[in-house]
């Protein structure tokens, strides 16, 4: 123990035996420098207070550094990361997440101790995976081990995350039509695939999704206390558990996707047609009363697309997130003298940063420039 006096107010630094001799080990010289401060400079009391200070703030930061951490596998640190994930009701991406570890990272790293595990191994797993799944998936992989990492590095496994300087490997770009984001062309896809949906109970619900472009999930789950003063107050999703139960999740799929949705016609025409429930149970319901699923609402698309095909109409197969990507590709061309309002879509589809908004749906704007280039022939002749 080290003690300095300043005007009768003690300053007190204890170090362990134990610590003290891994000092010693990390600074030889540690006993001498002290032996000297006190010695050299006894007859100035205001320079071993300086010095000592100074001292101290080294040997306190040296003890933090030596602190013993907790000890903890890859697997049991990404467990800690799963019960998080599966607190907040992401239950698709717990899954995603638990087969990236199951598949790829617990096979070569999970049994190692977490603070142990350096970043050349994680090179290897990034270049092994690489070897055998697309650069896309690879890439994946890796972000679920990053945050693993950062759970680790949050909860004091480790005292330096080394997953936090591995980079991501470069993907080829795709173009939007080639990704599940796909938006449906009005003509051809949307009006015949609306006329024939009309026959299916969950009509009202796939066109509610089409014109506010929610998620299955938060359109399944809203409530009559989720609309009021002229919005649709986005506050939950409906999901998935582990054990493949449909479930409401207190919360949306992130914290940008708790948000307002102004009710334009519309939106206002559907819920007039399908009336609140006076109980404040769900706004849609599958015919059994339930809430509606994600597999029951793109069974309803796959029975409307089957029918469109046997009366000579094909249109690729498509799922509900569609109808999310219609509706921004939708709002992008009517705004596009705004340069597509990205800012204001993305809060309105409630995601995290506008650049996932611009990635997806900015490309939109290249046909709204064409058309505007063949005007300008048509007007000027």
């Amino acid at each position: 123990m080290f003690m300095t006096a300043e005007k009768k107010h003690f300053h007190l630094i204890f170090i362990t035996d134990d610590n003290w001799k891994h000092l010693k080990r990390l600074s030889p010289n540690t006993d001498d420098a002290l032996t000297e401060l006190f010695s050299s400079h006894h007859h100035n009391p205001q320079t071993i207070q300086d010095e000592l200070a100074a001292a101290m703030q080294a040997l306190s930061k040296a003890y933090q550094t030596l602190a013993p951490q907790k000890q903890g596998t890859v697997r049991e640190v990404a467990e800690v990361y799963f019960d998080e994930v599966d607190r907040r009701r992401k239950s698709a991406s717990l899954r995603e997440y638990m087969e990236h570890a199951k598949n790829h990272i617990f096979p070569a790293i999970g049994d190692k101790n977490i603070a142990d595990v350096t970043r050349q191994e994680i090179l290897a797993l990034q270049e092994d995976c690489a070897s055998k799944v697309s650069t896309g998936y690879a890439n994946e992989i890796i972000k679920t081990l990053k945050r693993i990492f950062e759970v680790a590095k949050r909860e004091e496994f480790i005292q330096k995350d080394v997953c936090a300087a591995v980079g991501l490997l470069p993907e080829k770009p795709c173009t939007a039509r080639k990704t599940k984001h796909r938006a449906l062309e009005r003509e051809k896809e949307l009006n015949p695939f609306l006329k024939e949906l009309v026959k299916e109970h969950l009509y009202f619900f796939l066109c509610f999704m089409l014109e506010s472009g929610l998620r299955q999930g938060e359109a399944s789950s809203l409530r009559p206390s989720d609309i009021h003063d002229g919005y649709i107050w986005v506050n939950r999703t409906m999901t998935v558990d582990k054990n493949h139960k449909v479930v409401e999740g207190d919360m949306p799929k992130s914290d940008a996707g708790r948000r307002k949705i102004p009710i334009n016609d519309k939106l206002k025409y559907i819920l007039d047609q399908i009336g609140m429930p006076e109980d404040n149970s769900y706004i849609f319901k599958s015919v059994r009363g339930k809430p509606v699923s994600n597999s029951a609402a793109n069974k309803a698309i796959g029975r409307t697309l089957k029918r469109l095909d046997e009366n000579g109409i094909h249109i690729e197969h498509f799922t509900t997130h569609a109808l999310r990507a219609t509706f921004a590709t939708d709002y992008v061309r009517a705004h596009a003298d705004m340069g597509g309002d990205t800012k204001t879509l993305q809060e309105l589809l409630g995601h995290a940063n506008r650049a996932i908004t611009e990635d997806l749906y900015v490309h939109v704007l290249d046909d709204s420039k064409i058309d505007g280039m063949r005007r300008m022939d048509q007007y000027t002749g």
